[in-house]
């Protein structure tokens, strides 16, 4: 199937929608935190049970494999997503919260769908078409901190931008019913040598992708979810200032992808990334150790640039070996990436709370305790940058299938 406007143009606007709610949870948590009535842990937690569910709905999607459409994952996935988000602003205690966060991060299988359809329906485009559509996530989550900040900063208040984002993806979710936007894509009568479900941990290629996924993973959530929070701690920040920080990474992820993408079709693609894993870890040990706000947001920058097509690229890699098992790739590429996100969201905000309550910690280490837990990010990228440098590590470029 060649990809056309209107077979594409929906699809890419799934992206969007979805940053549009998931980029008000960083500027928003320390107000979230102060409704709900808790704590770094608490709050990582929260994050933490965004990405459980997220995991546990695509993890289905990746037993199903070529079983389910799609577009019929797409379409509840929005559905769900508008619902989770209305339910989060009524949540009153951290308990409510929590559950209504493992519904929101199912909704997740949304973006997971629109993001096999693509692949599925861009041949040899996939990996710029893919690039494009992170990049339109990451253009959301540039303008939706920066509007968070500027309203709380206000007197508005984190409910009212989640209404908000509900009405976004409402909109996009109409929009993708109307287009018939994927219809007849990874029909259960097609290919039948594509490997689905757990076939797919039986092949190497595919197991060393998922690797790569889980550092990338550990070492960007950090910046996702804990930067505004970590600019306040550590400068004193405003909370525009402190929102722009998450800004300025997503924009810096924008221009990459939009710039970077021919590279990830390339066939010296594998070593480009390893590359970028490099100097994002050196980007990122740079932000943690400087002394100003504008030092610290240029470091931020370098950092979202370096990293701007690493994701997309991954997941070409990994899924091309597999014509066919996009959904069941993708499945579980995001399965790993969830379970990652829990874990690492829980640790960052448990590691941070106790060394912050250590009397070593006092009052002359500004954010010492973010700072600490944050300090991983680079070992990952390190490891994933050698990882991703392996002859043959996350797939191969001649469309052969790999031995296990």
């Amino acid at each position: 199937m060649s990809p056309t406007r209107q077979s594409v143009v929906p699809l890419l606007a799934v992206f969007p929608a979805r940053s549009a709610s998931a980029a008000l949870l960083a500027p928003c948590l320390p107000d979230i935190a102060a409704s709900l009535g808790t704590s770094y842990e608490g709050i990582g937690s929260l994050v933490g049970a965004v990405c459980v569910g997220s995991a546990l709905g695509v993890l289905a999607v990746g037993l199903l494999g070529r079983r389910a459409r799609p577009r019929t994952l797409l379409v509840g996935g929005a559905a769900l997503q508008v619902a989770a988000l209305l339910a989060f602003v009524s949540c009153r205690t951290l308990g409510a919260g929590r559950v209504v966060a493992l519904f929101y991060g199912a909704a997740a299988i949304a973006d997971l769908s629109a993001t096999a359809l693509l692949a599925a329906i861009g041949g040899e485009r996939r990996g710029r078409l893919l690039s494009h559509a992170h990049g339109l996530y990451a253009l959301g989550a540039v303008i939706v901190p920066l509007a968070a900040g500027v309203i709380l900063d206000a007197g508005g208040t984190w409910r009212m931008l989640f209404v908000g984002a509900a009405a976004i993806g409402a909109l996009t979710l109409i929009g993708v019913i109307l287009s018939g936007a994927g219809r007849g894509v990874s029909d259960p009568a097609g290919d039948s040598a594509g490997a689905t479900g757990m076939d797919l941990w039986r092949l190497a290629a595919f197991r060393r992708g998922a690797l790569a996924t889980t550092l990338y993973i550990g070492a960007e959530v950090g910046a996702i979810i804990w930067l505004p929070t970590w600019f306040r701690d550590r400068f004193g920040a405003s909370l525009p200032v402190a929102a722009a920080s998450v800004a300025v990474f997503w924009a810096s992820m924008t221009a990459g992808r939009l710039l970077l993408a021919p590279r990830v079709d390339r066939p010296d693609a594998r070593a480009f990334v390893s590359r970028l894993a490099v100097v994002s870890a050196c980007a990122w040990v740079g932000v943690l150790l400087s002394g100003h706000v504008a030092v610290a947001l240029v470091g931020v920058a370098l950092f979202g640039l370096a990293m701007s097509v690493c994701a997309p690229a991954l997941q070409g890699f990994t899924v091309h070996p597999f014509p066919g098992s996009e959904a069941s790739v993708f499945g579980w590429l995001s399965t790993v990436a969830g379970a990652t996100g829990a874990a690492m969201s829980w640790t960052i905000g448990a590691v941070a709370e106790r060394i912050q309550g250590l009397p070593e910690a006092g009052s002359a280490a500004a954010g010492a305790g973010l700072t600490w837990a944050l300090s991983g990010s680079p070992i990952l990228l390190m490891a994933m940058a050698a990882v991703v440098a392996r002859p043959g590590a996350v797939g191969v470029r001649d469309g052969t299938r790999p031995s296990s």
